[in-house]
């Protein structure tokens, strides 16, 4: 045998063992490149995450705060490990930032919590997730947060309520329209009864003074009632207009001596008409309510003396500067600015100003309707209004009106008429309110007219087929039960075709109801009820001259 086969055992053991160590070695060094790797990794991650990172000992203490905190809050790292810091808090935020920071070291360990701080781009809002980690005796000895600006999402929420805020506005006053137009036509009709009868009486010169004192107020009564629906009709944004094109600097230049008297002595008013100022296109009584409604409304804000400035200027809007306004729309506008010195609006209140029967006076100081029919008109005219008020700093009413573009000339004016009687034209009169059908024949006869009467659709149409008499005009209502106005009149209109142009329609509802039978305003000759005798008497002699 030869002395190589005699090796030592233990010397095979201990190379074996040799390259058993040697392997581990190279699996350890392996581990150990992957681990560095993975750590660079890690802190590359960490190091170049948009949100924030930060790790806090119990007192507070940065253990650890991540390059995306301190370029958000303007600091170094060396300034912030192992010391306290804390970004300035909003005010408002204090106390729940505080609340869920003591919360993390109770179970379940994690908290969640938004607020505004203070970075040196200036406020802005951040969420924040912590985290308490817990020791072997289960207490929390650090707390590790995630922090990320939520700017744009906290504004988009804002956002979002403000419109869903509006919407909710925007319903309840559609509900109000609603019941306004609902309370016009039962109420016109009854009105136009008591005014015209009224009237009537009043024609009788027999009557005692007392008596026609007495009838005097109760034609005043109506009277005022009458205004009361049409600022119900304004609110709706329903009511029947005579639009045509102004100056406005003109309307307000006759209305301003009449707003100095409503405010009185202790109220100075400033009228700054701009100059070159556009036309729009509308009812000059349109102008008059807005003005001396807020006139008004400037009188019993002011508690003393104070001043009252009205104001116009061409205006000219772009997307944003109608982004504050659900009612706002980009264009060109005529702007009516009225400002007081009076104690001015709380917050709270503003979204409520314009609601009917909304006021914070008492009820001998008005019924809450006038800052209701001014936004109502407002819209009616296809324009919008901005208010800005502060408790004690007094308010202003911005209101915008869409320019109108045409040829000169369009401007119309408005002279008195005379009011002529009748010759003898015999009008068919067809209304299913029996106390109107037999005012209107009565008011008619005295203005000097035949009159045949009828209390629906289908007696008038009999009426028309059973007789060959000449019918000079038609005086219908509009909403009847059978058929409607409308309806009716083409059926006669198709015996008596003159008649296309000698029909006169009447309604106690607002406007809408009636396009919703198929008349356009522009095209029809209409009065609204409550009318007076010398309103129809006008209305009357206008429709049988048309196109004579």
């Amino acid at each position: 045998m030869t002395q190589a086969s005699h090796i030592d055992p233990s010397f095979i053991a201990l190379q074996e063992k040799v390259k058993e160590l040697e392997k581990e070695n190279s699996v350890l060094k392996e581990v150990q490149s992957r681990l560095k790797k993975s750590e660079r990794n890690y802190q590359l991650l960490v190091d170049n995450q948009t949100d924030m990172l930060t790790k806090v000992d119990m007192e507070g203490r940065f253990l650890y705060v991540s390059p995306s905190y301190c370029t958000m809050f303007n600091k170094k790292e060396n300034e912030l490990l192992g010391q306290k810091h804390s970004p300035l808090i909003h005010e408002e935020d204090k106390k729940l930032t505080e609340d869920a920071l003591s919360n993390t070291s109770q179970p379940p360990y994690t908290t969640y919590y938004q607020h505004r701080a203070l970075t040196q781009d200036g406020w802005k809002w951040f969420s924040w997730h912590n985290n308490g980690i817990v020791n072997d005796a289960g207490k929390v000895t650090e707390i590790v947060s995630v922090g990320r600006e939520i700017n744009q999402f906290k504004h988009s929420e804002e956002e979002r309520n403000r419109l869903q805020e509006q919407v909710g506005h925007s319903h309840k006053m559609d509900a109000v329209v609603r019941l306004a137009s609902g309370i016009a036509h039962d109420y016109n009709n009854m009105l136009s009864v008591i005014i015209g009868h009224t009237e009537m009486a009043l024609d009788d010169f027999s009557i005692s003074s007392t008596l026609r004192l007495s009838l005097e107020q109760i034609l005043s009564a109506a009277q005022r009632s009458s205004d009361i629906t049409r600022q119900l009709l304004a609110f709706a944004r329903k009511q029947p207009t005579a639009p045509t094109v102004i100056n406005l600097n003109s309307i307000i230049d006759n209305i301003v001596p009449m707003a100095t008297r409503l405010l009185g002595d202790d109220i100075k008013l400033i009228w700054s008409p701009a100059p070159d100022l556009w036309r729009i296109k509308t009812d000059p009584s349109h102008i008059d309510q807005i003005i001396l409604n807020l006139c008004i409304n400037a009188r019993d804000a002011i508690k003393d003396t104070g001043t009252v400035v009205i104001k116009t200027s061409n205006s000219i809007l772009d997307e944003e500067s109608c982004s504050e306004n659900r009612d706002a729309y980009p264009g060109e506008f005529i702007s009516i600015v009225i400002q007081d010195t009076g104690i001015g609006i709380a917050k709270n209140t503003l979204n409520q100003i314009f609601e009917p029967f909304y006021t914070t006076k008492t009820s001998s100081e008005g019924a809450g309707l006038g800052l209701a029919s001014v936004y109502g008109i407002v819209r009616q005219n296809k324009g919008f209004i901005n208010v800005y008020s502060k408790l004690g700093e007094g308010t202003s009413f911005e209101l915008y009106l869409p320019r109108f573009v045409a040829t000169e000339g369009a401007e119309s004016s408005s002279k008195p008429q005379t009011i002529p009687q009748g010759n003898g034209e015999l009008i068919l009169l067809v209304e299913d309110e029996i106390a109107i059908l037999n005012l209107g024949r009565r008011l008619l006869e005295t203005l000097g007219y035949v009159v045949v009467t009828a209390n629906s659709p289908t007696e008038a149409l009999s009426w028309v087929r059973e007789h060959s008499t000449r019918i000079d005009l038609l005086l219908t209502d509009v909403v009847m039960p059978q058929m409607n106005g409308k309806e009716m009149a083409e059926k006669i209109q198709e015996l008596y075709p003159h008649l296309k142009s000698k029909t006169l329609y009447m309604s106690g509802y607002a406007s809408e109801v009636i396009v919703n039978r198929g008349l356009v305003a522009e095209e029809i000759q209409f009065i609204q009820k409550p009318f007076t005798k010398n309103g129809l008497a006008t209305q009357i002699n206008a429709v049988l001259r048309h196109n004579d």
